[in-house]
């Protein structure tokens, strides 16, 4: 059993943030490193990858485009897998500077390797290791959760994560949701030279921005060649040898879709399921999110919660 004074779960932006100060202040801090690399999202499957596509695929949506009169631009072969290899590059240099030199050179910071569960409101065990401590920081991100249709994962999927690994471009895909995530990489796609479908369920894109943003995102993306399906619902999907067929459900019926790739960015889920909060007094609602309103009374006043 190891006493530590603060206990972090979780290694992301959150984390390491928490754990720097910490240290800053004198504590002897244990940080649990779980699935992800050092940085969590934001540098290994976040803001770094995506803006660095959002970036290439710009350039060569602006070489393609006529920006005034007598200006002749032809976008040149863009090389794809070059671009993904070039941006896991840069997601290898800014994790090892940002944060691996800084972990490695911050006093008093143990990182622990492995997956964490309560105990009780005070121990944690990791593999075969025991830890206590009088506070805890529950900082264990979000994971891409796919929507239960039939047939989904049998035909094979894309989350962002998978994404901005993938050094091959479909000829078209389809997009399953309409939020942030989905959004950007749909244009990202399309502006590689991908067939983009985008279908969400409800009556406008990104569901939680004002009407008139949504219509205009709406606008820019059927300019750029992009097909937008509202109120389209995917009941079934099913692949048919080299290509992919989902089943949307709208006011007019069933319409079958047929692509190379799915991409599916239908929103998160915290990665809270294995660590048996319950023997922590910590509760969850019921997408098991910790449950962080000022009005809860937590039996564990000494746990806190981050996001990623």
């Amino acid at each position: 059993m190891k006493n530590i004074d603060f206990l972090i779960l979780g290694a992301g932006a959150s984390a390491f943030a928490a754990s720097i100060k910490a240290s800053e202040l004198g504590a002897e801090v244990a940080m649990v490193k779980g699935p992800l690399p050092l940085g969590g999202t934001c540098v290994n499957v976040g803001c770094v990858p995506s803006k660095s596509l959002v970036r290439a695929a710009e350039l060569v949506h602006l070489a393609g485009t006529n920006p005034g009169p007598g200006v002749r631009l032809s976008p040149a072969e863009a090389d794809y897998a070059e671009i993904i290899r070039s941006e896991l590059r840069l997601v290898d240099a800014m994790r090892h500077k940002k944060y691996e030199l800084v972990m490695e050179q911050a006093h008093g910071v143990t990182v622990v390797e492995g997956e964490a569960e309560f105990l009780d409101p005070h121990r944690v065990r990791v593999g075969a290791e025991e830890f206590s401590s009088e506070r805890i920081l529950i900082a264990t991100g979000s994971t891409a959760v796919p929507p239960q249709v039939p047939g989904l994962v049998e035909a094979g999927f894309l989350t962002h994560v998978t994404a901005l690994a993938s050094e091959r471009l479909p000829h078209s895909l389809l997009v399953l949701g309409g939020g942030p995530v989905g959004l950007e990489l749909a244009q990202v796609y399309a502006r590689f030279g991908s067939k983009v479908t985008i279908a969400v369920k409800g009556r406008q894109l990104f569901a939680r921005t004002e009407p008139e943003l949504s219509r205009r995102l709406e606008e820019i993306f059927v300019e750029e060649d992009i097909t937008v399906l509202k109120e389209a619902k995917a009941v079934r999907a099913e692949r048919r040898g080299n290509l992919k067929v989902v089943t949307l459900r709208g006011p007019a019926g069933d319409l079958g879709v047929e692509v190379e790739e799915i991409l599916v960015a239908t929103g998160k889920t915290p990665n809270t399921r294995t660590l048996k909060l319950e023997r922590a007094g910590v509760g969850v609602d019921d997408r098991s999110a910790i449950i962080t309103s000022p009005t809860y009374q937590t039996t564990a006043p000494h746990i806190f919660a981050a996001g990623d």
